[in-house]
């Protein structure tokens, strides 16, 4: 018999497991379901964070090197620094990578968002698997120029 939703503990990334966010607190309680998912969307969040904002070299990896293109050798996004590449260029980027190193997401999205001045937006649509169950979300993702790091939120 297939267990509800609301029964089920939904297992962290590694790295979620190893680290703890209250180290004091001896036992953590249950979680509820709405904030088992809500954490991991957090998750989500921050990991994409982190990809968006590792630069990888401006030279691409060779194609017959099919290995090295899925490994931590080619993780992150190209340098927008040290070449001039247009908002295009970069979703399209955006996209290429998010796609490649979040197994959680699938049929991902990304579109070039209205724009403040000195910034670029991004939203990040795509599926969200949680083990055994899978629903749409979105992602919002701001580069402040001047600061050249992305911020990623869940979007609404």
């Amino acid at each position: 018999m297939r267990q509800s939703f609301s029964n089920r503990q939904i297992t962290p990334s590694l790295f979620d497991r190893l680290t703890d966010r209250e180290p004091r607190v001896k036992t953590d309680l249950p979680s509820t379901a709405w904030e088992q998912i809500k954490d991991f969307k957090d998750a989500v969040a921050r990991d994409l964070t982190n990809l968006l904002n590792v630069r990888r070299s401006e030279h691409d990896i060779p194609e017959e090197f099919e290995e090295t293109n899925r490994s931590i050798a080619a993780y992150g996004i190209h340098d927008f620094t040290a070449s001039p590449v247009d908002a295009e260029q970069m979703r399209r980027f955006i996209e290429q990578s998010v796609r490649k190193f979040e197994p959680r997401l699938s049929r991902v999205v990304v579109h070039l968002a209205e724009t403040a001045p000195h910034r670029l937006d991004f939203r990040i649509s795509a599926f969200l698997h949680v083990e055994y169950h899978s629903e749409p979300v979105l992602f919002d993702a701001s580069l402040p120029i001047h600061s050249r790091r992305f911020q990623v939120i869940e979007g609404r």
